[in-house]
């Protein structure tokens, strides 16, 4: 089983369990790291995510997976804006030739391997191909 080669495809509907792993997961790693900025999702994550895949995706947005070994291990969502200039308060805003695109959510499971930041990297890198300006 080779986790470093990652497919990055379409969110849809039976992603939720492997997303709503890949959250409460990263919220550990990253409340054990910075707690007053983050925390560990409660509740039912799984049924977050349904609605949030049951919900259109408008041309300017896209829902993104990546999957290692058959799991989903990674989500983002993302939206296109034109705008003149960088969309101000944005960590995550890259320039494209059609505005910038905002990583409105970006989620990779921790404990699977090392491979995380390769996931984030590649979910990012796929996004501005598959919105539509």
């Amino acid at each position: 089983m080779d986790e470093s080669i990652v497919r990055v495809r379409p969110a849809r509907a039976g992603d939720e369990r492997g997303n709503a792993v890949a959250w409460v997961d990263s919220g550990r790693y990253y409340a054990a790291l910075y707690p007053d900025l983050f925390h560990i999702p409660s509740g039912d994550v799984a049924a977050t995510f349904e609605r949030i895949l049951t919900t259109a995706v408008r041309p300017q947005q896209c829902r993104l997976v990546a999957e290692a070994s058959g799991e989903v291990v990674g989500y983002i969502a993302a939206t296109l804006h034109a705008a003149a200039g960088q969309p101000g308060g944005s960590s995550i805003a890259t320039p494209t030739s059609g505005g910038y695109v905002i990583s409105d959510s970006l989620i990779t499971d921790c404990t699977l391997s090392t491979h995380s930041h390769d996931r984030n990297r590649h979910l990012q890198h796929a996004v501005p191909s598959r919105l539509k300006g």
